[in-house]
């Protein structure tokens, strides 16, 4: 009965219990300690626990787990021990996954000033290194603590936000006889900012009432700077009526469009 009951928990685990490891090195030790969670308890083989391995891991990662077992074919046990070792030195090292880290900072583009959604994104990015910072695998990560780690951060930001930051750096280096900011102290900050401006209770509806909105004449290259025609928004039915210029828009229309008769 006993061995059954292990039995249905491995279907269950193969079907249900496991993730597909998605290539990133700075997810591989938290998606190995979750595989390793899961199989804990089912006294799998090395055998099955290589099977799982080859069918979680990415394509060019489950290309290492079968080379190590075909070089060690009548010891499945080594060739598991090689096969985390090598996942380890390919995904798991600190120079590795900093450097991920560092790349994914790098390419993160500069938020503008209304992409709240961006921002927020940005805080999670920066909550995310904070957290592998503080853990302590990661030496390389405190080179964020210094002026320089944190300037090509805050060139991110919204101009109104970054002068805000650095008021705040500048105050915090007052109050702390010079010292720089640390990393946290910033992460902090850009963090609240983005949670303030995602909060749902102070979203402002795009759609307020009496807004007016241009209808551009932009595809059309001789009637660039033409003053438009309106739409408003009127009554509760949300009607839409066309509001023509005035008549000196309507003067200035026709001496363009005699211009441009006389130069074609």
């Amino acid at each position: 009965m006993l061995d059954f009951a292990k039995y249905l928990a491995r279907r269950e685990l193969v079907t249900t219990g496991l993730t597909q490891f998605d290539d990133r090195p700075e997810s591989f030790r938290a998606w190995q300690s979750s595989f390793l969670n899961a199989i804990s308890g089912l006294d799998l083989s090395a055998s099955n626990e290589l099977d799982l391995l080859t069918k979680w891991l990415g394509k060019d990662l489950s290309e290492h787990v079968k080379r190590m077992r075909s070089v060690h074919i009548s010891n499945p046990n080594a060739a598991l021990k090689k096969a985390w070792e090598r996942l380890a030195e390919c995904y798991a090292s600190p120079e590795v996954i900093e450097e991920a880290l560092f790349k994914k900072l790098e390419l993160f583009p500069r938020v503008s000033a209304k992409d709240y959604i961006k921002l927020r994104e940005l805080g999670d990015l920066l909550m995310e290194l904070q957290s592998a910072k503080e853990d302590g695998y990661l030496p390389g990560l405190t080179y964020l603590d210094t002026a320089r780690g944190i300037s090509p951060i805050i060139e991110k930001l919204p101009y109104g936000l970054q002068e805000k930051c650095l008021s705040k750096g500048s105050k915090f280096k007052e109050e702390h006889n010079g010292y720089f900011p640390p990393f946290s102290f910033f992460t902090r900050f850009i963090y609240h900012e983005a949670c303030i401006r995602n909060y749902p209770s102070f979203a402002l509806s795009n759609n307020n009432s009496g807004a007016v909105k241009p209808c551009t004449l932009d595809h059309h290259p001789g009637l660039q700077g033409v003053p438009p025609l309106h739409e408003k928004m009127v009554g509760r039915e949300n009607k839409t009526l066309l509001l023509p210029p005035s008549a000196r828009s309507v003067q200035r229309f026709v001496v363009r469009a005699k211009q441009m008769a006389t130069t074609e």
